[in-house]
């Protein structure tokens, strides 16, 4: 079999347990997705089945949007709403004050992800390491971002918007440089990929 899938990933299903699953029904080895959708995000995950997989290197570095949730007044470890808060605050940006500092986080810009990300340390996730206690920091690194649209208020202090962005790029990473910048911590509550630039 060879071709392509929209899968619709549930919230609380990896995305490589998605790849696996769609291995378990097709019996087709050769199976990848273009880009990893956090655990509990809801949205399309491009599956690439057969010799289609050969077009990753291809299909990964097109811009992707995202539908995301800011929430103001505590961060978590994993900078979303499944992780243990870290720290909390009592300063709730109002809308005017986050559209400012979003536009900080458009362009070419420095993104520390939290250490309980996919990202690999000597071959080993980093979420793993810091599971299994170890002393770990993800690196720095340069992602791009599009563009940052805010759309509405929403309840218990939080933001809603839409991201544009690049590979690379953590969503969740955007919401706690949101909270930073705004004087309070904050973390991602739910993500929603809405579309991927593979399509358009």
């Amino acid at each position: 079999m060879n071709g392509f899938l929209n899968i619709l990933k549930p919230p609380g299903m990896t995305s490589a347990a998605v790849v696996g699953y769609v291995r378990r029904m097709t019996g087709e080895k050769r199976v990848g997705h273009a880009g990893t959708l956090d655990p509990e995000a809801a949205g399309v995950l491009p599956i690439m089945i057969g010799r289609a997989a050969r077009l990753f290197d291809y299909l990964v570095d097109k811009e992707k949007t995202y539908v995301a949730e800011c929430a103001f007044g505590a961060a978590t470890d994993t900078q979303d709403a499944t992780g243990k808060i870290i720290e909390t605050g009592e300063n709730y940006p109002d809308f005017s004050a986050v559209q400012e500092a979003a536009k900080h986080l458009v362009g070419d810009i420095e993104q520390r992800p939290s250490i309980f990300s996919a990202i690999k340390q000597d071959g080993k996730p980093l979420y793993e390491r810091a599971r299994d206690g170890e002393d770990v920091e993800a690196p720095v690194r340069i992602v791009h971002v599009e563009s940052i649209e805010l759309h509405e208020e929403t309840p218990d202090h939080g933001v809603r918007m839409t991201i544009r962005c690049g590979r690379g790029t953590y969503i969740r990473s955007i919401c706690d440089d949101l909270g930073k910048l705004t004087g309070g911590p904050a973390h991602m509550r739910f993500l929603l990929r809405a579309q991927s630039g593979v399509f358009t």
